[in-house]
């Protein structure tokens, strides 16, 4: 019988393509680095060829104030260690237009990364492995019983399903994160800080926001795409607010029921790539208290001892009893080629 299983996913996840907390400083401070090959003003040069658009494109780019903000958030991260806790220090001030502009720096780092990047192979092994086609009617499903829960801004997933199957897929899950798209059984998949991919008011073919159908549509990811969508950017007189936000924003209260309805059954808990920051850390223990049939927990991580020894720590808060007596294992994998799948789900 098939058991429920949650995944819950950190930056580790998708460190193949999108830069994790260690690294994301450097990609800012390139970004916004005037002489840097890879600075956003040498991409939007090289994702124009018309003239007049590249100086108009150009033009907005300053009149945004892009490489001052860019180059603000760099060096501010750097001073405060992690964009997480400069974040913070801007809310704790209530300086709220720096922090639209951070989330903005944010969006626009993790977009261009993952268009030129692609997908990190492992999302394509996990999903894959996971569907199945009905030969008789065609329909591709899922296992019950399988929920997914990130921490990650970034679009792997939905890039992922679009190459696997079709954009269509992506952009649904984009625009409606509890909806299930036509797959069969396909998992409850919730972001709990959001998600990358609001840069542009503009809409695409496909009546979805034009960056996201360009990462989604794309035929091919590389540096071609990360300049194209460089120069969109660019050319946008107008940016929505950003629809990525952080773990004290609340965002999590507004979608507890859903949550909960979700991984209440949960047996089995996946951990990939994610270090419980202190900063999640309220959530995360709310998460747990969510999972009342909670028996296992796996975590994934090439540095998983101090991983193990944290989720021990909250399990003993939210299950006490029951960890004491050993009813819930945890353990730790430090294999790190493959997302990790439970016998019990594998179809």
């Amino acid at each position: 019988m098939s058991k429920k299983v949650t995944y819950l996913l950190g930056a580790g996840a998708s460190v193949g393509a999108v830069p994790a907390v260690g690294k994301f400083n450097l990609a800012l401070s390139t970004l916004a680095t005037a002489r840097e090959q890879q600075s956003f003003e040498a991409l939007i040069g090289l994702g124009i060829l018309d003239g007049n658009e590249k100086d108009a494109a150009l033009q907005q780019m300053q009149s945004y104030r892009w490489p001052e903000k860019l180059q603000s958030a760099a060096q501010m991260a750097a001073r405060f260690g992690t964009v997480d806790t400069y974040a913070k220090s801007l809310s704790l001030k209530q300086q709220n237009n720096l922090l639209i502009d951070l989330k903005h720096c944010i969006d626009l780092t993790i977009t261009l990364k993952q268009a030129e990047r692609g997908v990190d192979p492992r999302y394509y092994g996990w999903l894959s492995a996971l569907m199945n086609r009905n030969q008789q009617n065609g329909e591709v499903s899922f296992p019950p019983g399988i929920n997914i829960l990130s921490w990650n801004y970034d679009n792997q997933i939905e890039m992922a399903l679009a190459d696997l199957l079709h954009p269509r897929l992506g952009l649904a899950l984009q625009s409606e994160e509890f909806i299930a798209s036509e797959i069969v059984n396909f998992p409850f998949y919730h972001k709990l800080n959001g998600r990358s991919g609001g840069l542009s008011t503009r809409l695409g073919a496909q009546g979805h926001e034009r960056v996201v159908e360009m990462l989604l549509n794309a035929q091919e990811y590389g540096e071609d795409l990360r300049n194209e969508i460089a120069g969109h950017v660019a050319g946008q007189k107008i940016h929505p607010q950003p629809n990525i936000s952080f773990a004290w924003d609340g965002r999590f209260e507004s979608n507890k029921d859903a949550i909960r309805e979700a991984v209440a059954t949960t047996e089995i808990l996946v951990v990939v790539g994610y270090s419980f920051p202190a900063f999640n850390r309220k959530i995360d223990t709310e998460i747990f208290k969510l999972m009342r049939n909670l028996k296992a927990v796996t975590v994934q991580d090439p540095n998983f001892e101090g991983k193990v020894e944290t989720v021990r720590e909250m399990l003993v808060e939210t299950h006490g009893p029951r960890v004491r007596s050993m009813q819930i294992e945890v353990r730790g994998i430090a294999g790190v080629e493959q997302f990790f799948i439970p016998n019990s789900v594998v179809p």
